[in-house]
């Protein structure tokens, strides 16, 4: 992550320090964008959302996007794309600029990465499936007819990626599910039938994102969510044509 510039007011401060301490704590803060090589800095994403404001509402999307990224490095120590610029941006919209809704939704948001990541039976690798939106993709293509005006990182989805965590969960636990059995060795979960080894899970992703294919551009702030394609499929075909499976 490149260093942050320290900007008036208590928001930037928050984002600034929490800034300062995820560079620290990560060798590299990939991005999936082909035009840069780190993702936004905390500061960068906050200064586009809150074009300069440092009232109530902007300290806590402050807090709320912090406690976000924290919660990701957390859960997801070895999470290798930090893109959460659009993330950011529907944070705010989410929130409708209120102090409460705002804090609430990021607690949400916190509460489905510690669900999903390391430190539960459930135990995946990567953040990058909720955050690039191949999980609400996914999910919109059950029930387009219902589901396609449902945001990826909105109250209603998050709510659904809880369920989704708890029912997995239930499922690990009767232990007889050939998808999702008990974990027997350290590692992360696979689910899926190809490899998620770090360097072929940048070189899956990086060629997906230069070819259009990634469901959730979630490096661009005023990014378009796409969920009209199979990109679970895409990217299992892709995998094939790599070599990856």
């Amino acid at each position: 992550m490149m260093a942050a510039a320290v900007l008036p007011g208590e928001a930037y401060a928050m984002l600034a320090r929490a800034d300062h301490v995820l560079e620290t704590d990560a060798e590299q803060w990939r991005t999936l964008d082909p035009a840069r090589a780190r993702a936004s800095t905390l500061v960068a994403i906050g200064e586009r959302v809150l074009g300069g404001r440092d009232d109530a509402p902007a300290r806590a999307f402050a807090q709320g996007l912090v406690a976000i990224a924290t919660a990701m490095r957390e859960a997801f120590p070895d999470n290798l794309l930090w893109d959460l610029d659009f993330l950011g941006a529907s944070l705010w919209m989410q929130g409708q600029a209120k102090s409460h809704r705002l804090l609430d939704h990021a607690a949400a948001v916190v509460a489905v990465q510690h669900l999903f990541g390391r430190n539960t039976a459930i135990g995946f690798a990567y953040v990058h499936d909720f955050t690039y939106g191949y999980d609400w993709a996914k999910w919109v293509g059950r029930d387009r007819a219902v589901r396609a005006a449902v945001a990826p990182f909105s109250p209603e989805f998050v709510a659904v990626m809880h369920s989704r965590g708890d029912e997995q969960l239930a499922v690990i636990a009767a232990g007889n599910d050939t998808k999702y059995p008990p974990l027997t060795e350290p590692g992360p979960r696979n689910p899926f039938g190809f490899s998620r080894a770090p360097v072929d899970e940048l070189r899956l992703h990086r060629y997906l994102a230069q070819s259009g294919s990634i469901p959730v551009r979630t490096w661009e702030s005023r990014a378009q969510p796409q969920s009209g394609r199979n990109y679970a499929e895409i990217r299992r075909v892709a995998a094939v044509t790599l070599g990856l499976t």
